[in-house]
């Protein structure tokens, strides 16, 4: 995330822990990942694999 936004470790870290907080992101030992439940929250639900048109809604 640090190289990502171009963003100091000072400011990287309270980041990305508030993140974890909000359960935006999950760490998992020594890396962070999105929870399977928010890849598939949005869009009401659906998942979020097939927005480039193929869906009908």
């Amino acid at each position: 995330m640090k190289d990502l936004f171009g963003i100091s470790r000072k400011y990287a870290i309270p980041l990305m822990e508030y993140f974890d907080g909000q359960r935006v992101t999950q760490r998992v030992g020594d890396k962070r990942v999105l929870p399977a439940n928010l890849l598939t929250a949005g869009e009401g639900g659906r998942n979020v694999k097939g927005r480039r048109g193929t869906e009908r809604g």
